[in-house]
């Protein structure tokens, strides 16, 4: 086999915890479409396909090095040390990589990239070809945008949770999690990113370890100092239910005793998953003011005259969430009533951070502006 052909979107060094024995060399597998487990899996043969990263191999160097920091850090906590400042940096920009590497998360922006070429060049189809990308183009933007959403996380609490349950943590083939109980919860609203209010990324680490990261003026996480506790099964459930509703096709557990969880999750989250992951919609001016323009949803029959398309990615949402994460009695958050939305941090809310923003007229169905009551 030519060196580097198999390429792994989730590292064996994240799935190793996992394996049988945590000896790395195989796995038990819940493969979701077939609805049926696969015992004693190889681990090598799992999350990769040849060449995902390219054939130059540049991609898959900068990786491992990311890989080879990430395992080490990995090796300590296991062995009972918390991680301090500098590690738990490099930890969040692990979780940042591993949430825009994936295979799900690649066909996710082709699938919105042939969605948003319908509805703007419907008129037009002989222009398709003009904005088609090949999947190393895709994977290049994916990563740049997990290095660059960096600054949108520093600000973030990172705490490890330490499960001392009889149920153990899984993992999907899509591990990396961005989710906000804010949105989803208080406004009903599954379009977030990671600049918002309210954000919370999470991982697995290993059966019994798992990485959170959230958003201190919105939420309060009890525990210590050091790791998090969590003793009831219902509380490890909220972040295996996760996996469960972010996974494309595999969930990964090292324990034959976990089959009878992964199955209840899949069950229970089967409507949810089948909600969209994305919205493109076509909008055209409504007003304009010195002030700046408002849009509002172009009709059927102005789709040809739209000005702006709006995409917005939307989260899947849990059921229930870990009894430790609270909500602050008051919630820090800035707006501007713009397309951005609540943010952590005033100066995110200039037009070139962290996009570019534009107002809706608020007698239309598009998103509305929010205040904190």
């Amino acid at each position: 086999m030519p060196h580097n052909k198999n390429q792994h979107y989730v590292p064996r060094c994240l799935l190793r915890p996992f394996t049988l024995g945590g000896d790395g060399v195989a796995i038990n597998v819940f493969n979701v479409s077939r609805d049926r487990p696969i015992w004693n899996a190889p681990v090598k043969s799992q999350c990769s396909r040849d060449y995902f990263y390219g054939h130059d191999g540049q991609m898959e160097s900068i990786l491992a090095s990311l890989e080879g920091k990430f395992a080490a850090i990995l090796k300590t906590m296991q062995m009972g040390r918390m991680p301090d400042d500098e590690e738990k940096r490099w930890l969040m920009l692990f979780v940042l990589i591993q949430w825009r590497r994936t295979a799900a998360t690649i066909e996710q922006m082709k699938l919105q990239q042939e969605d948003f070429k319908d509805k703007v060049l419907a008129e037009h189809k002989e222009q398709r070809h003009e904005l088609d990308l090949t999947h190393d183009e895709v994977v290049a933007i994916s990563m740049k945008m997990g290095f660059r959403m960096r600054k949108y996380t520093d600000d973030l609490k990172i705490s490890i949770i330490l499960n001392t349950s009889n149920t153990d943590f899984i993992i999907s083939d899509n591990p990396a999690i961005l989710t906000n109980r804010l949105h989803l919860q208080r406004w009903n609203d599954r379009n977030f990113g990671a600049s918002n209010s309210g954000t919370i990324f999470s991982l697995p680490l290993s059966p019994k370890l798992s990485f959170v990261a959230y958003d201190r003026a919105a939420y309060t996480m009890s525990g210590s100092s050091n790791f998090i506790e969590m003793k009831k099964r219902s509380d490890v459930s909220t972040l295996n239910e996760l996996q469960a509703l972010s996974a494309a096709h595999n969930i990964y557990f090292s324990q034959q005793s976990s089959l009878d969880e992964v199955s209840e999750l899949l069950h229970v989250t089967a409507g949810e998953r089948q909600e969209a992951t994305f919205r493109n919609t076509m909008l055209i001016v409504h007003s304009e003011t010195k002030d700046g323009k408002t849009y509002r949803v172009a009709k059927p029959d102005e789709q040809g005259a739209a000005n702006l398309t709006h995409t917005q990615m939307l989260a899947r949402k849990p059921r229930r969430w870990p009894s430790q994460l609270g909500f602050r009695s008051k919630i820090k958050t800035f707006s501007n009533g713009s397309s951005v939305g609540h943010v952590r941090k005033e100066e995110w809310l200039s037009s070139d951070e962290p996009s570019r923003p534009f107002r809706f007229n608020s007698n239309t169905d598009c998103p509305s502006t929010r205040s904190m009551g």
